[in-house]
């Protein structure tokens, strides 16, 4: 797919004097060249080893977790065997805080009494990651990763939803919208059953439940799904570089390595994704560049022009500049929101409601004028999850 440039960084548009009758006006029209749109011809290759995938999924389903004195967990489980998911639920806190604690939350890659991970929150305002197995029958288990959750709602019958997506060695932790947390999830990698648990500790109050609503699990397996490795040609045509998936979604997870085609003190790059494509020049384009910054912008056309409105943008620590150095993006797109990943590290939640219609979704370069050409962007592991 073929788009036009955004202005360079540095360059400002000259003033354009308007003369009108009675005097002169002034006026300066200043555009940065990360926020203005390349035109967007779309006929670059297309990567047709892309199928879609057809998740297996339950309805939701509500609930109560009941408190049992028989020291033992309460949990209903989904039935479905997966490793890579999505799985959502709203818990409502069965007391106050102040009346005793209480604990809540997932079992994920069950497979087996005692042979799980267990992700959790507590009244105390904490969320907990420990994987539980046996050795020689004995119950035994290993704090994997814990954190304070300043957003967890702690009074009695108030609600709280958690969502969990889990891909291979990564998991992403959300409560009430809000990402919380990276998960290590290497140390489990088999394929499991998914639960709602409640009555994790041994201290908590009996004689109550638990409810819960919205219990669903979404699995991101479908070993038709291929990698597509490729290269983006830096040309001099003003138009962008790209290679699109054979797929039309809204909400989605895409992936890919790019690796630098030069070194930042040469030149200006910039590479990341097109999304919700649904023409020429209409689509959300979230890159990053040379500078260590981010940016998302929704492209549009009006009466044939090419504009585009900043969404948001920011600044990149953990970003590798240096020539043929590499960088893995995520994105998570959800309906309005989306998430926004560097390197396994979470950058910022991202505002989608501009575009919720489906489109195609493509791996980009050279989306500013200030590039080099003759050379290529590399791109490996571009993939595509459909969240349906």
């Amino acid at each position: 797919m073929n788009s036009s440039k955004p202005l360079s960084f540095e360059n400002i548009l000259a003033g354009i004097i308007i003369t009108v009758i009675g005097g002169i006006i002034l006026a300066y029209l200043i555009q940065d060249a990360r926020f203005s749109p390349k035109i967007d011809e779309q006929s670059k290759a297309t990567a047709d080893t892309f199928v879609e995938l057809t998740p297996r999924s339950g309805s939701p389903v509500d609930g109560e977790l009941p408190h049992i004195a028989d020291q033992k967990l309460s949990s209903i489980f989904s039935n479905i065997q997966s490793r890579d998911f999505i799985v959502d639920a709203t818990f409502f806190n069965p007391y106050d805080n102040t009346t005793g604690l209480w604990t809540y939350g997932f079992l994920f890659r069950n497979t087996d009494a005692n042979q799980q991970f267990r992700l959790y929150v507590t009244s105390n305002q904490e969320w907990v990651l420990v994987l539980v197995y046996t050795v020689d029958g004995n119950i035994q288990s290993t704090s994997i990763a814990n954190g304070s959750v300043s957003n967890l709602n702690i009074t009695a019958n108030a609600p709280n939803s958690l969502r969990l997506i889990a891909i291979g060695e990564i998991g992403y932790f959300f409560i009430n919208g809000v990402f919380i947390s990276t998960l290590p999830l290497s140390g489990k990698l088999s394929s499991g059953d998914i639960a709602v648990v409640a009555e994790l500790t041994s201290d908590e109050v009996v004689g109550v439940s638990t409810t819960y609503k919205g219990f669903s699990v979404l699995s991101l397996e479908d070993n038709t799904i291929s990698l597509v490795d490729g290269e983006l040609q830096h040309e001099a045509d003003q138009l962008l570089e790209t290679t699109f998936a054979n797929v039309q979604l809204r909400d989605f997870i895409v992936e890919a390595t790019f690796f630098n085609p030069y070194d930042n003190t040469t030149g200006a790059w910039t590479y990341g994704f097109l999304f919700r494509n649904t023409d020429r020049n209409q689509q959300f384009r979230l890159y990053v560049n040379s500078n260590q910054e981010w940016v998302l912008i929704l492209v549009y056309t009006v009466d044939g022009n090419v504009q585009s409105t900043l969404k948001a943008s920011g600044s990149l620590s953990n970003l590798n500049i240096t020539a043929n150095a590499f960088n893995g993006l995520r994105l998570i797109a959800l309906g309005e929101t989306g998430y926004f990943f560097v390197n396994n590290v979470f950058i910022s939640t991202l505002p989608l409601s501009g575009k919720l219609s489906s489109g195609s979704i493509a791996v980009a370069a050279e989306l500013t004028f200030d590039e080099i050409v003759g050379v290529s962007t590399t791109f490996r592991g571009f993939k595509v999850l459909s969240i349906k």
